[in-house]
């Protein structure tokens, strides 16, 4: 089991238990073999990626958040990087002020292109919310 997980929030254990349940279907037996998702076929990476997108942005536990993000920063970069905005599309059509907030905090730690990409959209968005949001996270260059 993660110690990261474990040792950041206690009350994650019961939460990591579920997940790795859930990782055992594709033949991945502890938090810390995620990255073994790039070996399996596109669609399933793309399974396990929403999985943790909306474990990481939706929910209201920070246990889950934590095994989100946590889950999201240990696979393969590269794959993540090119994927995950399609991914978290349908997240993104509630037009929720929780979920966008928990996807740029997310996205400031994987790539700053993926963050200034979804300022922008928050900045252009027409939900008040959303919209001052972006600006709290522009990024000054």
């Amino acid at each position: 089991m993660s110690e990261f997980i474990v040792n950041s929030v206690d009350t994650c254990i019961p939460y990591v238990k579920n997940e790795l349940e859930y990782l055992s279907k594709f033949g991945i037996n502890e938090l810390e073999e995620i990255h073994k998702a790039k070996e399996l076929p596109l669609g399933e990476f793309k399974n396990i990626l929403r999985h943790y997108l909306e474990l990481a942005c939706t929910c209201q536990n920070i246990g889950n958040i934590t095994i989100g993000r946590y889950c999201i920063q240990k696979m393969p970069r590269r794959l993540v990087i090119q994927h995950v905005e399609e991914c978290a599309a349908t997240l993104l059509e509630a037009n929720d002020e929780w979920i966008y907030r928990r996807l740029l905090e997310l996205y400031s730690t994987i790539d700053s292109d993926l963050m200034a990409r979804l300022v922008k959209f928050c900045l252009m968005h027409q939900n008040a919310e959303i919209n001052c949001l972006g600006k709290e996270f522009i990024v000054n260059e």
